[in-house]
């Protein structure tokens, strides 16, 4: 209370007291502005007491300089604040002078009017009728013209002042626009967007309406107000005096009222965009409401804020009514003054009764201006409020440009370097992010950053687009510090694709364009194209130019990430940023963007931020981060290894919440989908199942099922020998196999089961006689045709074959081998004549039955080849493979998750280029007899040799390539192949041997395009072949494995060492696999068959493998190919794929050779691509050595070698390595 009174007390000092009295100016003016900003104080109607306290007589003896300075400044901010709003109208200036001139003419026109009509009336008060008449003609027709000038210059004015409005607002709207869109990204974080919209929106109408309609209104109520008192004056000054006592006590009153006026009016607007927030979020959000059931929630919290908007509005309307009542009473209470004492006057004959006229409507202009002139002062008022917070926007200066700085003139590499960095944010400057923070990212390579939640993984990215600058240390881009770069040209190199993606209301294209203005039409569809955007879009009837509605609800959440792929794609940016691209989406949505991911990161350096640890098996490098700094670097497999790793961990902690979660959905007897609709990838500890279910296997012959579609195509292509042009159609095809089973039973001595031999090249008769013999009962074994005489008696007296066949070029082979066979019957020669004292037919008079005969019934679960396998393990033994076994191999492979079948129709039909032998299973079955079921054209080669396969590529425009890692190789390094020969491939499936990742990536970038999908599949001569391949559909961070089980297999993973099952995913062990396709076993060899297929059924591969989350299957290693080191295994193709990786390299292998003291050593062959003579073994050995631990290094050696042998499937042939080695 004794403050409140010092207070008061200083007060009146300030105002009753001369000037100098005690009190000294500086505490005047302090006590002056503490009442000012108390008169500021927004939303509270008392003062607060505790408050006071700082203003007490001693403190104010402690401030004595600073009061003056608010003083200043509260001044001067008003005053820059009106010379700023009357800035913006300069550009407008002659407009507005125009519009100011109408004004003055059109208000003098108006106060004409009383003196007119006063002089009117005393005119009507003259005796002299005659003359009142012509004068009065005189005086109207004047007013007449007079008025409709007036009314011409006001359209004038109103048309020039409105327009010139417009323009204002569209120039201060794009102002404050720019100036939004310009601030960093921190200054977002703390302003909220309806506040933001709100000052865009509302205060820009404000501030424009203020210096234009309102200026215009004020300036029409000043001249009014002083021409109005002018002419009172001169109509009677003493009635003037009597009328205007009212005036000054009215002025003062509107003057504090526009204060007031202009403090309540910032709070209404500050309300309004609380209340903009509120309504904006909810709205954009409508779906998650509703999906809450906050509706009410909602209505009623905006109904609260309504409220307190509402009460800032009752206190605005309550003095607004106050002032306004008060204006009001004070213009009739000059009305009565001036009736009163002008009916005085006029009862003295002082006054004429039209001057009194004039003068009472004189009176009531002026009372009417001065009510404009305080609603005009009102109005500037609340515009200053709202221009305040205007120019707070447009004032402010970024801490982050979006433009300015140095710009490369040398093309970017994208080599990534984070330098010491330190980071928070700015709306959390206690809690530190980053701290001195190291990670260099190479140039074109895929770099994975891992860790928990909150540890900075999506801070780096946040850096790298530049939205926030680091607390300290650097961020480098090819050198360069980001700071000192254009921010624009950087963010041009960067091509981001989020969790989240927004997109913009409008169409496909014009969301697409976003990321580059400039492209055409033609780049826009490849954008589209490489993102898998056609793929959905062209279903819809507007195409590109389909709306996609508010941040694209339109569209799914795959398709919406779709469509930011193709929009960060279409710039072709050299850095790529992913940040957990598809944690959010459904499994088929998942693969599809995969996809468009996979071709998106080719050639361009990625950084990846990873939730689920199983996407970023594939990276280059995988970076772990822990409390603001890197833990861990490394490749997957070495972040495994660590026994106590965090990477570890966090992979150990993921398959345990899977566990925990398979364990859930048992308890509750969930179906296993319900796990996978939770995104929990499938998986057991025991027995693995396959993704894909069970396959209804059709219960057929081989033959008839591969020729139960033939007759929709028969006139169309099947089999043409790519060196000859030889073709038969499948209508010639499928009667070749019919008359040529009549024939081998009815022109020789074979009978149904007797066992045929073929010893042929990739030629078109090679499915012929396969499918004569099968339809014939007969058993077929294959032969590689480049065997000796040696090894083929010896397969084929285990095959117990009667009959061969073969070409005119290996007849004299096949004689020799005949002429070792027991019980033999005949050769059959194809291309070539018959000589029947050697038992050899020509295949002409073989097709030319000698008697129409019944084909035997054959049985699916009849023994159908017998192909031998690979000699590079062990001694070749006969697979027994029945009908059912290969029909239902290829059932699986046409499962539609798997593989993208594109049956041939009339206009349409897929060419295959293959130069893989059809004497190995999987050129049997998945190529000849699979691409033969649904029509496609099958162009073979006899003989492999660079010129005919490229003549080939060029004749044919093959859409599907079957290859072996060694032939992509091919594909990817000859000179003559470019990516014209190659651009009618869509599909390229690789089998045999497994392929590494680079490898694909080296050649969909060669081939410059990204819709060639390459699939990768996995199996034995065991299986028929197939055990696994990778879906059309896989996802990209997959790439290098070798896929998913296929429909009705299943599968364990089991310890090398103790031959119980793997504790779970990413851990090796030897595969071991149940299904229908399984051989029967070992032809006569019931010892080795039992050692492969065990008491319960399973086969036992002889691979080492591991499975991932997602069950998709990567090779390690044959276990009998495994170097034992001092009782350690050393994989082969591990340190193969380091090699390869030197520069120079063109092929590599790893064999083990004795040691006395370790056992076994890891040596090297390899094969230095032309012109790199440079490289040593010493190189590869320091490029290889520092990268393994030292039980795998290369102690063996290295040694250079003109090629690697490998075998026709293209298996490296490591016994002959062996050799090599102990000779030396």
């Amino acid at each position: 209370m004794t403050l409140l009174c010092k207070f008061a007390r200083a007060e009146m000092m300030l105002h009753l007291r001369p000037r100098n009295l005690a009190l000294s100016v500086s505490k005047r003016c302090y006590v002056q502005a503490y009442i000012i900003q108390t008169s500021q104080l927004s939303r509270k109607k008392l003062l607060n007491l505790k408050h006071l306290k700082r203003f007490s007589t001693d403190s104010i003896k402690t401030k004595l300089g600073e009061p003056v300075k608010q003083v200043n400044n509260i001044r001067r901010t008003k005053n820059n604040e009106l010379r700023r709003l009357f800035l913006l109208a300069a550009p407008e200036k002659w407009r507005l002078i125009g519009a100011i001139a109408f004004l003055i003419i059109s208000s003098t026109v108006t106060m004409a009017v009383p003196f007119c009509l006063g002089k009117i009336i005393d005119i009507l008060y003259t005796n002299d009728q005659n003359k009142t008449k012509e004068n009065l003609n005189k005086v109207c027709f004047a007013l007449l013209g007079i008025f409709i000038f007036g009314g011409m210059c006001n359209f004038a004015r109103i048309y020039l002042m409105s327009t010139t409005g417009h323009k204002i607002t569209q120039s201060l709207r794009k102002k404050a626009y720019a100036a939004i869109l310009s601030q960093e990204t921190a200054m977002f974080d703390k302003v909220s967007t309806g506040e933001l919209v709100g000052r865009l929106s509302g205060d820009a109408q404000l501030v424009s309406a203020a210096i234009t309609s309102n200026i215009s209104d004020g300036l029409r109520s000043g001249i009014m107000t002083t021409a109005g008192i002018s002419m009172m004056f001169y109509v009677s000054p003493h009635l003037a005096l009597v009328g205007l006592a009212i005036v000054p006590p009215v002025a003062a009153m509107g003057i504090l009222y526009g204060r007031f006026v202009k403090k309540i009016s910032k709070d209404v607007q500050n309300s309004l965009a609380v209340l903009n927030t509120t309504a904006e979020e909810k709205i954009s959000n409508i779906r998650t409401v509703k999906a809450f059931a906050q509706e009410l929630n909602e209505i009623e919290n905006y109904r609260t804020k309504l409220q307190d908007l509402l009460q800032l509005c009752y206190k605005e309307s309550f003095y607004r009514g106050i002032f306004f009542g008060m204006t009001g009473l004070s213009g009739n209470a000059i009305i009565l003054s001036v009736l009163y004492y002008g009916g005085v006057m006029l009862s003295d004959s002082t006054i004429t009764v039209g001057n009194l006229s004039s003068f009472l409507l004189y009176a009531a202009y002026v009372g009417i201006s001065m009510g404009g002139l305080s609603s005009f002062y009102s109005e500037l008022n609340k515009s200053l409020g709202a221009s305040t917070r205007l120019f707070e926007l447009i004032d402010r200066k970024p801490a982050i440009p979006i433009q300015g700085g140095k710009i490369l003139e040398k093309e970017l590499t994208g080599d990534i370097v984070f330098k010491d960095v330190s980071f928070t944010y700015p709306t959390r400057t206690e809690s530190m992010i980053l701290k001195d923070f190291n990670l260099h990212i190479p140039k074109n390579s895929v770099t994975a950053v891992v860790g928990p939640s909150g540890s900075g993984k999506s801070t780096l990215a946040s850096l790298l687009l530049r939205l926030y600058d680091p607390v300290s240390g650097s961020v480098l881009l090819d050198g360069y510090n980001l700071r000192e770069l254009d921010p624009c040209w950087v963010k041009q190199q960067i091509g981001f694709v989020s969790q989240e993606p927004i997109l913009f209301n409008g169409t496909v294209r014009e969301n697409i364009t976003y990321g580059s203005k400039d492209a055409g039409d033609e780049e826009v569809r490849e954008a589209a194209k490489q993102a898998n955007v056609l793929e959905f879009i062209e279903r819809m009837s507007d195409g590109l130019d389909t709306y996609v509605g508010e941040r694209g609800i339109t569209l799914s959440g795959g398709q919406r990430q779709r469509v930011a792929i193709a929009r960060a794609l279409i710039k072709n940016p050299k850095i790529l940023i992913l940040d957990e691209a598809t944690s959010a989406l459904d499994s088929e949505s998942e693969s599809l963007v995969q996809q468009a991911l996979e071709r998106a990161t080719l050639g361009r350096t990625v950084l990846t931020i990873a939730h689920r640890l199983s996407t970023i098996r594939n990276a280059d490098k995988i970076a772990v981060l822990d409390g603001g700094s890197v833990r861990e670097s490394g490749s997957y497999d070495d972040l495994m290894a660590l026994p106590n790793g965090l990477f570890r961990k966090l992979v150990q902690h993921q398959t345990a919440m899977l566990t925990s979660c398979r364990i859930v959905t048992r308890k509750l007897k969930l179906k296993p989908s319900c796990l996978r609709a939770l995104r929990f990838d499938k998986y057991s500890t025991k027995v693995l199942k396959s993704h894909y279910g069970e396959v209804e296997v059709p219960d057929q012959t081989l033959s008839q099922y591969v020729f139960s579609k033939s007759e929709n195509w028969k006139n169309r292509p099947s089999l043409t020998c790519g060196t000859t042009g030889r073709s038969y159609t499948f209508g010639m095809s499928k009667d070749f196999c019919r008359r040529g089973a009549e024939a081998l039973l009815s022109n020789t001595g074979l009978r149904p089961g007797d066992r045929v031999g073929l010893l042929l090249p990739n030629v078109p008769e090679y499915s012929l006689a396969v499918h004569a013999s099968l339809q014939a009962g007969l058993v077929v074994t294959f032969a590689n045709p480049l065997y000796t005489a040696h090894e083929l008696t010896r397969q084929f007296r285990s095959a117990k074959v009667r009959c061969i066949v073969t070409i005119p070029q290996l007849m004299e082979t096949a004689q020799a081998v005949a002429n070792n066979l027991e019980n033999y019957d005949c050769t059959i020669n194809i291309g070539g004549k018959a000589v029947p004292d050697k038992k050899i037919m020509g295949l002409e008079s073989l097709l030319i039955p000698s008697q129409s005969i019944q084909l035997p019934e054959v049985k699916p679960d009849d023994l159908a080849v017998l192909p031998y396998s690979s000699g590079t393990t062990g001694v070749p033994k006969g697979v027994m493979l029945t009908h059912r076994n290969l029909v239902t191999n290829i059932s699986q492979l046409m499962h539609p998750e798997i593989v993208k079948v594109n049956e041939t129709t009339n206009d349409f039909q897929e060419t295959v280029l293959t130069v893989l032998p059809f004497f190995h299973i999987y050129g049997f079955n998945m190529i000849l007899n699979h691409t033969t079921l649904v029509g496609t054209h099958i162009v073979t080669m006899p003989k492999f040799t660079p010129q005919d396969y490229v003549e080939c590529l060029i004749k044919y425009k093959p859409s599907v390539l079957f290859v072996v890692p060694s032939l992509l190789l091919f594909l990817v390094t000859h000179p003559e192949i470019t990516a014209q020969h190659l651009s009618s491939v869509t599909q390229i499936f690789c089998g045999a041997a497994p392929m590494k990742k680079g490898l694909i990536d080296t050649f969909l970038q060669k081939i410059n395009r990204q819709d060639c999908h390459i699939s990768q599949g996995y199996g034995m001569t065991e299986t028929s072949p197939g055990i696994t391949l990778t879906p059309y559909t896989m996802p990209y961070e997959k790439s290098g494995s070798c896929g998913r089980l296929l429909p009705s297999t299943t599968a364990r993973v089991v310890d090398l060492a103790t031959n119980e099952e793997v504790s779970g995913p990413n851990q090796p062990g030897e595969l071991l696999v149940k299904g229908p396709q399984v051989m029967k076993g070992y032809l006569d060899n019931q010892k080795a068959t039992d050692e492969v297929i065990d008491s319960d059924g399973w086969l036992h591969t002889g691979d080492v493998v591991y499975y991932d989350e997602d069950e998709y299957f990567y090779i390690v290693d044959r276990t009998k190919e495994l170097i034992k080191v001092k009782g350690n295994q050393v994989s082969p193709t591990e340190l193969e794929y380091l090699i390869l990786e030197i520069p120079g390299v063109a092929d590599a292998a790893v064999v083990g050779i004795p040691d006395t003291f370790a056992g076994e050593l890891p040596k090297a062959f390899v094969v230095r691509k032309p012109g790199f003579e440079n490289v040593t073994p010493d190189h590869v050995q320091e490029y290889v050595n520092p990268k393994v631990a030292a039980y795998k290094k290369l102690a063996g050696g290295v040694t250079f070698v003109d090629a690697i042998p490998r075998n026709p499937s293209g298996k490296i042939m490591r016994n002959e390595l062996k050799k090599i080695a102990s000779s030396s």
